[in-house]
């Protein structure tokens, strides 16, 4: 009904019109139509009814505070007995069912009040989810509106605020649904101020998702924003300035829940043109957090070569859009960031400092395991390939080779290594040497739309 009375009229909607949405959508959860019972203090307190009603006996049994209105009504109901409290009979048969009476019929208004109160919840849930569909249809028919950005930016925070809440379930889950569509068009003309504030927001809550669902519904809301105030022009270096501290965010913060795939949507749904921002995000990432201790941990460490990785599956459309000088400049960059961090690493992995020491409570154990090790290489080989299929991304010198004296004394040092003495390892450095060597297939690739290896590893 919402998609055939709202959609023709659609294209009409003014910012007063989406206010009033967006009012619907922000609006707490009252009791018995009244403000103050808000969905977030419900959250806190009431999420598991029975567990709350062992609460409320056991704060009567302790002589805690009791309902001020029932108890008002049972003092009415008692009348001029109460006076009389210290005798031995305070009613007789008659007032004694006259009492039944009246406290049978307090407790029935009760009854009869938390049914008005849960039927209000459903009726509010239910209205919310209506409101829901309007914004649904509005974002579906016009999605190149300025306007959206307003109903994206409440659509984050209504899922945020019912995540916890077992009642508004249906709120959340179709607030989710709206924010992971699938679409193709993003909103045009936007204020930059409002872009970049959103921007900010959307980063800000990615660093405290809850879950993987969020942590996947705000990386497609922070690449809508991102391909918008891109395409607006004049900005682009408050965005690469976001991006890089949400990387720095996530590698240097225990709490933080960033990760690298986070930037995947990003990297998938950026025009062609913008993807210069990611792969010099990416290059500062490997650059500062890819070389031993420079991360939080090792995990963290393996993330900034895995933000490589990811970026570096666009490099089929950076040689088809971007200019050659810049696309070639952008990935001898990323790959020179990667051969310093590896080389380092390695040399890292075989020295004595790579321990550490042993504890009455835990024996010694090495920093960086041939596990993590082997993880890097193969994905710094990935990176490689991924660039070196491409005459124009090939960069001389970019890579490690058999040639590097550098390279060679930190191969030979692991395979002397008692902790590293692995055929796998020795067989993936020695092909890393060999790929810049090798001729690449680049010319045979222009017209293949996707390459053969581009899964996920």
């Amino acid at each position: 009904l919402c998609e055939h009375v709202f959609a023709p009229f659609a294209d009409l909607a003014t910012p007063a019109a989406i206010d009033a949405i967006i009012g619907v959508l922000q609006a707490k959860e009252g009791v018995a139509g009244e403000e103050g019972g808000g969905i977030d203090a419900q959250m806190e307190m009431d999420v598991d009814e029975d567990e709350d009603m062992e609460e409320d006996e056991d704060m009567e049994e302790l002589g805690g505070d009791v309902d001020e209105e029932l108890r008002r009504k049972i003092h009415e109901a008692l009348g001029s007995a109460v006076e009389a409290e210290g005798e031995e009979e305070v009613f007789d048969d008659e007032q004694m069912t006259v009492f039944d009476d009246k406290l049978a019929e307090i407790f029935a208004q009760k009854k009869q009040q938390k049914t008005v109160e849960r039927d209000l919840r459903i009726s509010f849930v239910n209205f919310k989810l209506r409101v829901l569909d309007l914004a649904d249809v509005f974002w579906s028919r016009v999605p190149e509106s300025p306007l959206v950005l307003r109903l994206l930016h409440a659509l984050i925070d209504l899922s945020r605020a019912t995540r916890r809440d077992a009642r508004s379930k249906p709120i959340h889950d179709r607030a989710m649904a709206l924010l992971t569509a699938r679409r193709a068009k993003v909103p045009v003309a936007i204020e930059s101020v409002e872009g970049l504030q959103l921007l900010a927001h959307v980063h800000d809550c990615a660093r405290r998702a809850s879950d993987k669902a969020e942590l996947r519904a705000l990386s497609a809301a922070s690449a809508l924003v991102t391909r918008s105030l891109l395409d607006v022009g004049g900005v682009e270096a408050k965005v690469e300035a976001q991006y890089a501290a949400t990387v720095s965010d996530f590698m240097t913060r225990q709490a933080s829940q960033i990760h690298a795939d986070f930037f995947r949507v990003a990297s998938s749904k950026l025009r062609p043109a913008q993807l210069p921002l990611l792969w010099r995000v990416a290059a500062k990432a490997v650059r500062e957090f890819a070389h031993p201790r420079q991360a939080l941990n090792v995990f963290r460490q393996v993330q900034a070569y895995a933000l490589a990785e990811v970026v570096a599956n666009s490099a089929p459309l950076l040689v088809a859009e971007v200019d050659a000088k810049e696309a070639q400049s952008l990935a001898a960059d990323l790959l020179k960031a990667l051969h310093d961090a590896l080389l380092d690493t390695m040399v890292l992995a075989a020295s004595a400092e790579n321990l550490v020491a042993a504890t009455e409570a835990a024996p010694a154990k090495l920093i960086l395991d041939k596990t993590k090790l082997r993880e890097i290489i193969e994905i710094t080989m990935s990176v490689a390939r991924r660039c070196l299929r491409h005459d124009v991304l090939a960069a001389q010198g970019a890579l490690p080779n058999k040639e590097d004296a550098q390279w060679m004394a930190a191969l030979n040092a692991l395979a002397a290594s008692d902790n590293f003495k692995s055929p796998i390892i020795t067989r993936l450095c020695t092909t890393l040497a060999s790929i810049s060597n090798k001729p690449n297939n680049a010319n045979k690739r222009k017209s293949e739309p996707k390459e053969e290896d581009d899964e996920d590893l």
